[in-house]
């Protein structure tokens, strides 16, 4: 509030400001957003942040199609800012599952570690920041939080191997990944490193740290990809998430990367599911505790009490007590979904929206881009 007071077009604050607060119709924070929003001179910045803020209001109030066309104005500014190129994100996608799916290397015996990872990984927005918690509050664990370390080995030691899976990679990803980790004055014994996106390295994970712990957090796709939709990342590398077809698309990517990691190893990939979790929290966690050879700790069945610093979308719900019914919440916004309902459907990722005519629905992906208007000027 002294921000915006002392500078009223400060549309960073003003979106901070919505997620902390609950709104009325007659709010006049509400209509000052607006006043902003509208002005000619807006600008995409502007737009992209307040597309995002102004929907949250307008859930608060009720109005959800206010609330969803505020949210596509504010993607589409978003997704314009930073980009995307999905031809890109597949082509990447492909080169692990190639590199992964047929190789051959002899186990490589290593020098025991000071501490014991456990990776949290999944699509964000599917619960790790949740599972993080709960395991940063057992006596044992330290919650290092989203670490870079292991995405930079990964790239280091590639192009030091010309991209080639071989002994000297793993061992090289271990050897930075490691140097990096020294460098965390941790009080425990076993560190989680909570980063959602390394499940593309979870090979590199398997090979380079056979004592880790993995932990795959599974959500329901429609639940994912309407979070991605609702949430302003602050960094740039999530350009899928600012269009609905967009995260539908990458969540079959996730899957079908997946499952190429579950069939290599199918016993040391622990699979927690979030809406398992949500609804019956002290079985899950102690099947969790179990899969990181934890013994249980009561203090996991409160996660919300944990005083740790959260630098993530999720930092807010993760200081509410567990609660179930989260994954529900995009049926609010039913009547704008049925395209990304059937882009997911299309990827055997669930049933396809029911059409009100009767007709069969379209498919069509101009149709799903239709929900992310381009952004003004």
């Amino acid at each position: 509030r002294l921000a915006i007071a002392e500078k009223p077009d400060y549309t960073f604050a003003h979106r901070c400001l919505t997620l902390v607060r609950k709104y009325t119709a007659d709010d006049p924070h509400l209509a000052q957003m607006e006043a902003l929003n509208n002005a000619p001179d807006a600008t995409r910045e502007t737009r992209a942040q307040l597309g995002f803020a102004l929907a949250k209001a307008y859930e608060d109030v009720g109005d959800y199609k206010r609330s969803f066309d505020a949210l596509a104005q504010g993607n589409a500014a978003r997704q314009d800012e930073i980009g995307y190129d999905a031809t890109l994100e597949k082509n990447r996608f492909g080169t692990l599952t190639t590199l992964f799916r047929d190789y051959e290397l002899s186990p490589i015996e290593f020098k025991p570690i000071p501490y014991r990872p456990i990776f949290v990984v999944g699509m964000p927005r599917s619960g790790t920041s949740l599972c993080e918690q709960i395991l940063s509050r057992h006596h044992a664990v330290w919650g290092a939080g989203e670490l870079e370390d292991l995405r930079r080995a990964v790239i280091r030691a590639a192009e030091g191997n010309n991209r080639r899976l071989s002994q000297a990679m793993i061992r090289q990803v271990r050897s930075i990944y490691l140097s990096a980790l020294s460098d965390i004055d941790a009080p425990h014994g076993v560190i989680t490193d909570k980063m959602p996106g390394n499940f593309r390295f979870v090979g590199f994970m398997r090979l380079a740290f056979p004592e880790a712990k993995i932990i795959h957090m599974r959500r329901d796709p429609m639940a994912v990809c309407w979070s991605l939709f609702k949430s302003y990342f602050a960094v740039d590398g999530h350009g899928y998430a600012y269009n609905l077809a967009d995260a539908a698309d990458y969540y079959k990517l996730y899957c079908d990367l997946m499952a190429v990691y579950e069939g290599l190893w199918p016993d040391t990939l622990c699979s927690i599911n979030y809406e398992a979790l949500t609804e019956d929290p002290e079985t899950h966690i102690r099947t969790l505790l179990d899969a990181c050879d934890l013994p249980f700790d009561p203090a996991c069945l409160e996660s919300h009490r944990s005083t740790r610093a959260v630098r993530t979308v999720s930092a807010l719900q993760v200081r509410s007590a567990i609660y179930k019914g989260s994954s529900e919440a995009w049926r609010k916004f039913e009547p704008h979904l049925d395209p990304l309902m059937d882009r997911l459907a299309d990827h055997g990722l669930g049933p396809k929206a029911p059409s009100p005519t009767g007709a069969p629905a379209s498919h069509d992906s101009a149709e799903v881009r239709a929900v992310s208007p381009p952004s003004a000027g």
